[in-house]
């Protein structure tokens, strides 16, 4: 790969795949397997289905790396460790980071259009609150990983939401409720 390509797909931290993506992964895995119990999909749609939340899961992780990295480029480039991740080194520009990160979020968001209305509003209000949430408390608590469980979690009713096309709680399994309600307010 030429050294800017190569930059940029090591910006989405993809070289590392599946680190952080899986992690991504499982709230939508989760919430789709419960789903598709509930809804008794056939398999040939369950593959399909998964294949769909292993993409989504894919680009929410890329995007917040990138961002991650943006906002973090003048600490990253006083810490060792980080000092050669591509923005804080002066591989990728802040011009190319923010086209990078356009595009990740574009397609995010044409994603989250195709599970319905329901659930790509749900997407668009959660996805900034929940990236913000988690980079922005790294900044002022020694707990940011709390803060990434609440941002990763939203995935779940999100996932509930796309596939019953219902934000009615009655309609959520028991232990999704419970997990659910500590963190989202139904409609």
């Amino acid at each position: 790969m030429p050294s800017q390509t190569r930059a940029l797909f090591e910006f989405t931290k993809l070289h590392w795949f599946p680190v952080g993506c899986d992690f991504m992964f499982w709230p939508f895995g989760w919430a789709f397997l419960s789903a598709t119990y509930r809804l008794a999909l056939p398999v040939d749609e369950v593959i399909r289905t998964t294949s769909f939340f292993a993409l989504l899961a894919i680009l929410v992780h890329s995007a917040g790396c990138v961002l991650n990295d943006m906002l973090d480029c003048d600490l990253d480039r006083k810490v060792e460790r980080s000092r050669g991740r591509p923005i804080a080194s002066g591989v990728v520009s802040t011009t190319k980071a923010s086209m990078l990160l356009s595009i990740l979020i574009t397609a995010l968001f044409y994603l989250f259009s195709t599970c319905g209305t329901k659930a790509f509003t749900l997407g668009v209000v959660a996805f900034p609150v929940c990236i913000a949430t988690y980079l922005l408390m790294k900044r002022w608590t020694n707990w940011p990983s709390l803060f990434l469980g609440f941002a990763s979690s939203w995935a779940v009713p999100g996932t509930w939401v796309a596939m019953t096309d219902n934000y009615i709680r009655e309609s959520l399994p028991p232990e999704i409720e419970v997990m659910c309600s500590k963190f989202l307010v139904f409609l």
